[in-house]
């Protein structure tokens, strides 16, 4: 009972404080502490080996470009030692030639026994020279004149150089706008062929190394990596570069070296080359994958105390917590009870007296306010639903259009046929107008609905009106808004024949496209000047319901707006006017959105 006791007075005194110092103590403790702690073990550990695993993977790097490298010259390196000891290649250049036919024939001999073709085709050569002082030997192919290189500077340095096999490296500017001719960087094998030969004349073998398959094997080696292979001068290959054939060296000051490099020493034949690799720092946080049982156990230790810490605070609020839910739950089937518990004084504390405190009202309200007010609701909705019934029996529009039936029988009977005529055509005018059952109808209702408005117009105007319909057959079936073509036929009526002393005239022309129809209203009425003229297509530009409040051509306005409506903007509305000649309206709507839209 007594731990029970302390127990109690524990999660009581956690009650006490705010919710705020609550998650700043979950913070220190479940996060911040075991966080740091794991963290700088874990950071002290991977230290050492991530910093050894990548200088084991540069030194890798280092030892596949050292091998490619040694693999591609050692290649070239053996094809010149077979051409060196190649009799049948030595004895064509040591032969006279006293015609360029002799010579052609020779060499044809020569090059079908594949002696330098099959070599040349090698992937590490690009291309192989011969020069020699024979004057019968022609320029061309792989034969040329020692003449012709006296002044290249790899030939001075050959000779400078008094050795027998030699690499040499320069930007060949012939080649630098001519790349069909190959890169213009250039790493040559140079040798004397004077195995058989020691008379004293010279005889030069030069092989051009595939420079484009050196970049390839240093690009292949990037990944994330940086690598130069340099001379004493200039940088020869550089995964930094891709495209470098037509470039000029660059010089070895401007390699950028990163925070983790090596280098190494590389002898290239007769030249000693360094090769570099370097790299930035290794994200420490790509190792942590692999140290799986080190997690485990950070895991570990950072779940204990957490759960602890959680556990006693989860104590302080999750039951009340689950009590204010459990009760607001009832709210929501509409029992209302008053929550009974230590209510504490932090936040949840408040809210728990809080909500007692609107249970209590809202029971107020409910059982005095509430009933009260929806009795007086149900009386107010009961008087206007009589008052809504007497209304609409007083203006019964069955009771105007069997009036107007009476009128034209007895005018019928009369005999007045043109008066009986046209309250028909009013009758049916008005009939369409008060039907708002669909919005919708088919163009032919639209022509005949038009028609009987004309009818009585006509029958107002006498002689002055004329007027006529040309509709598409195929077009009268689509169905449009109800009034799209008679709110404009009202409009020419109003507007443009009123103003007409004779041979007033209102035609209209229904015309459509794949996937458009055209809708066509023509007067020559009265017309309008140029500023009513603007004034209108203002407004149709800028055409919302709000501008309905403005005078003037509420009508054509309306049936504008409810076409965009209909028909998401995707309608063309043009008015062409001239004072004293006529009106002229175009219309374009959309022909597809009619099924979508039928009621």
């Amino acid at each position: 009972m007594l731990r029970q006791g302390r127990n109690k007075l524990n999660v009581h005194l956690l009650d006490n404080f705010k919710i705020r110092n609550k998650l700043i103590m979950i913070y220190a403790f479940c996060v911040i502490i075991p966080v740091l702690l794991s963290n700088y073990a874990m950071y002290s550990f991977i230290r050492e080996t991530a910093a050894k695993e990548q200088r084991d993977t540069l030194e890798s790097t280092i030892e596949r470009i050292e091998y490619n490298l040694t693999e591609r010259l050692n290649s070239c390196v053996s094809i010149s030692n077979y051409l060196y000891t190649d009799r049948a290649l030595n004895q064509f250049i040591k032969n006279t030639y006293h015609t360029p036919v002799e010579y052609y024939h020779q060499y044809n001999k020569l090059m079908q026994d594949n002696v330098i073709r099959y070599y040349y085709a090698a992937q590490s050569v690009y291309n192989i020279e011969i020069y020699t002082d024979n004057p019968g030997i022609i320029n061309g192919g792989y034969f040329f004149q020692v003449s012709a290189i006296q002044n290249e500077e790899w030939y001075k340095a050959f000779l400078e150089s008094k050795k027998d096999i030699f690499i040499y490296s320069y930007y060949n500017k012939a080649r630098r706008h001519l790349s069909f001719l190959g890169p213009a960087r250039t790493i040559s094998i140079i040798r004397t062929l004077d195995n058989f030969n020691k008379d004293g004349h010279r005889r030069i073998l030069k092989i051009d190394i595939d420079y484009n398959g050196l970049q390839k094997d240093i690009l292949n080696e990037k990944d994330g990596k940086t690598v130069y292979i340099c001379d004493d001068k200039q940088i020869l290959l550089s995964s930094e570069e891709v495209d470098t054939g037509s470039l000029i060296f660059l010089k070895k000051s401007e390699m950028i070296l990163k925070e983790e490099t090596i280098e190494k020493q590389y002898h290239a034949i007769s030249d000693q080359w360094k090769i570099y690799v370097t790299s930035n720092k290794m994200n420490l946080m790509n190792q942590l994958a692999d140290k799986q049982f080190i997690w485990l156990i950070i895991a570990i230790g950072n779940f204990i105390l957490p759960t602890f810490v959680i556990m006693i605070i989860n104590r302080s609020f999750g039951n009340r917590i689950y009590l204010t839910e459990e009760h607001l739950r009832k709210v929501e089937k509409g029992v209302f009870e008053r929550i009974n518990c230590y209510e504490g004084n932090d936040e949840i504390g408040n809210l728990i007296r809080s909500y007692n405190l609107m249970v209590t009202e809202i029971k107020e309200l409910i059982e005095v306010v509430f009933k009260r007010n929806s009795e007086k609701q149900a009386l107010e909705i009961s008087k206007k639903h009589a008052e809504l019934n007497a209304l609409q029996s007083q203006v019964n529009p069955h009771f105007l259009f069997n009036t107007l039936e009476s009128i034209r029988m007895r005018c019928l009977i009369k005999k007045e046929m043109e008066t009986s005529d046209i309250i028909g055509e009013l009758a049916v005018l008005m009939r369409k107008t008060i039907e708002w059952g669909k919005d919708f109808v088919t163009i032919d209702e639209e022509i005949n609905f038009a028609r009987s408005y004309l009818n009585i117009q006509k029958y107002r105007f006498g002689e002055r009106l004329s007027f006529s319909f040309y509709i598409r057959e195929e077009c009268k079936a689509l169905k449009i808004p109800k009034f799209s073509i008679v709110t404009f036929v009202e409009n020419a009526c109003i507007h443009g024949i009123e103003r007409k002393i004779k041979n007033g005239s209102i035609t209209v022309v229904i015309t459509d496209d794949e996937n458009k129809l055209h809708i066509e209203i023509m007067d020559n009425g009265g017309g309008m000047d140029k500023q009513k003229l603007d004034e209108i297509r203002e407004r149709l530009k800028n055409a919302s319901v709000e501008s309905l409040s403005e005078t003037g051509n509420i009508g054509i306005l309306n049936a504008y707006i409810r076409l965009k409506m209909y028909y998401l903007d995707e309608v063309l509305c043009d008015i062409d006017s001239e004072e004293g000649k006529g009106t002229y309206v175009f219309l374009q709507i959309p022909k597809k959105c009619n099924d979508s839209l039928l009621e």
